[in-house]
């Protein structure tokens, strides 16, 4: 029997309605929900770098590298990040990678991440992201997030088989769920990230040191004495600094560096037996011999004494007229 027209008008209002609740469950979460709006952002520093196989981590890797000023090859990265016995390029690796070539990498800690993705992109980073997909079989995929539209709630993502792939949020975030929502950022040495820890950036900058990054080192440790000023941790930064600019034969710089760190810490041999070597460099060998034995008489490991001595015997030995130096 034909339904009466007040009935047939109702029903056509019910369906309307639940074909609306249906679209807007299948449209997925929106930015515009979480306060965010503007234009459309793409990063045109990434550069697109076309590389099959290794889960797309070398290729990755490489625009990440590029975005931050650092041309790398992604062959050059093989080797580094990706593991033939496992056929994995895990996380650790991607992130211990960079200080080889004079960068941070920095990874995203945030119980919101989804929401820092696109504060990151907005604010001019790219993000690395560690991706699960697929239709029939699920594969691991490294992705560089580099633009979002906030209006149509979607994101652009380039990887190594593709140029630009635009994703849904929510199509990103089923994807990216099964790596715990992975991220990473790649930095230049002085761009501190404002969640990093001076831990964090320490370990940074001595493993550029003993990568031979000596020039990203000395940019890494001076952001640390300046941002984390006062912290305990900002005599080992002038000291890295003292280090760095020793190695690239600046014994002037040196020398102001190694003063800072003791003023800090005046009982670090290490920084002692520094500014010793930095003064004899600069021909003030009386002064080089008083560091060398402050060097000497405040380390007691004598598995570690023996540069000390050296440096002290060398002092003494000193021939040639001796000056008298500034710290500066």
């Amino acid at each position: 029997m034909p339904y009466s027209q007040p009935i047939a008008g109702v029903i056509r209002v019910a369906v309307a309605l639940l074909l609306a609740g249906l679209a807007g469950c299948a449209g997925g979460p929106q930015l515009h929900d979480y306060g965010f709006n503007g234009r459309a952002v793409e990063l045109k520093q990434v550069p697109a770098i076309h590389q099959e196989g290794y889960q797309g981590g070398p290729a990755a890797l490489a625009m990440m590298l590029g975005a931050a000023g650092a041309q790398v090859a992604p062959e050059q990265l093989v080797g580094l990040v990706f593991e033939a016995a496992s056929g994995n390029s895990p996380p650790s690796a991607m992130r211990g990678a960079a200080p080889a070539f004079g960068r941070v990498a920095y990874e995203l800690k945030s119980k919101q991440i989804d929401l820092e993705l696109v504060r990151q992109i907005q604010a001019g980073n790219p993000v690395l992201v560690l991706l699960r997909s697929g239709m029939v079989v699920k594969q691991w995929q490294y992705a560089v997030v580099f633009g979002v539209d906030p209006a149509a709630s979607t994101f652009s993502l380039r990887s190594g088989t593709a140029e630009r792939e635009v994703l849904s949020f929510g199509d990103l975030l089923s994807s990216w769920k099964e790596s715990g929502y992975w991220a990473m950022l790649v930095v230049r040495p002085g761009d501190i990230p404002p969640a990093a820890t001076v831990q964090e950036w320490l370990g940074a900058a001595q493993r550029m040191e003993q990568a031979g990054k000596l020039e990203a080192a000395i940019q890494a440790y001076a952001a640390i004495s300046q941002h984390w000023a006062g912290r305990p941790e900002e005599a080992e930064a002038w000291g890295g600094l003292g280090r760095g600019y020793y190695a690239l034969h600046n014994p002037r710089g040196a020398t102001t560096a190694f003063h800072n760190a003791i003023s800090l810490q005046p009982n670090n041999p290490a920084f002692h037996h520094g500014l010793a070597l930095a003064l004899m460099d600069r021909q003030c060998a009386d002064q080089a011999e008083d560091e060398a034995d402050l060097a000497v008489d405040l380390e007691h490991d004598p598995n570690l004494r023996g540069p000390y001595l050296a440096t002290q015997k060398e002092a003494q030995q000193h021939s040639g007229p001796s000056v008298t130096c500034s710290q500066d």
